[in-house]
């Protein structure tokens, strides 16, 4: 364990330490059951706050909702505190309702965080899904435009700066249905490159006409599914 270690474990015992050392003595250690309710829940709203966030991950705002799992436990945490300050100091006889308040405080918390980490696993989905359908568009793009700076021939220029703005223009939102037409795009893009460098214009020729055959059919089936 390091230096930076030690220092943040010290940092976030402070609070407890405070806490209990004026606990303690200002109010001693004889309290209704209330009190020791209240004072139970201040804890566990803190290590709550602590690692709750910690164990969950994504501190980010990932989701629709806009919060991070540390703002939702801190305010969890810092409603407990206020909330049962004010049982401590009243001392009520009767700790029902103090328990009764907590466990329904503590179970929006835990419904809120929870629905938060499946909102931000949703979002994270989505991201990962929509980098996946831009990635045939960015990739073909960029491997066309790469052929075009390679000062071809008039006529091979003109279809596959076609072909580039087939491409570039064609649907983002891509559908398992059009993976194959996509795969093959990019498989005979790579063809292509290797025709040219080779010279063959037969075999150019065919890559193109492919290309074009294939980029087209994905294209006309995503339209299809609007």
């Amino acid at each position: 364990m390091n230096r930076r270690n030690i220092l943040q474990i010290a940092l976030k015992m402070i609070f407890v330490v405070i806490f209990n050392i004026s606990f303690f003595v200002i109010s001693g250690i004889h309290h209704p059951v209330s009190v020791w309710i209240a004072y139970g829940f201040i804890h566990f709203s803190y290590v709550t706050f602590l690692f709750a966030p910690k164990l969950l991950g994504e501190k980010s705002k990932l989701s629709e909702l806009g919060l991070s799992n540390d703002t939702i436990s801190l305010t969890y945490f810092l409603i407990v505190f206020i909330e049962c300050l004010v049982f401590i100091i009243l001392k009520m006889k009767i700790y029902k309702l103090c328990l009764l308040v907590n466990l329904f405080i503590t179970s929006i918390y835990f419904i809120i965080l929870i629905v938060n980490v499946l909102a931000n696993e949703h979002t994270i989905t989505q991201n990962t899904t929509h980098e996946k359908e831009l990635n045939y568009i960015r990739e073909g793009s960029s491997k066309l435009r790469a052929l075009l700076d390679m000062g071809l021939d008039k006529d091979i220029y003109k279809q596959v700066e076609y072909l580039y703005d087939l491409i570039h223009s064609s649907p983002a939102k891509s559908d398992i249905s059009v993976y194959d037409y996509e795969q093959k795009v990019l498989e005979l893009i790579n063809t292509l490159s290797m025709n040219i460098l080779s010279g063959n214009m037969k075999d150019i020729n065919e890559t193109l006409l492919n290309i074009k055959i294939n980029a087209n059919e994905r294209n006309r089936i995503l339209k299809t599914m609007r």
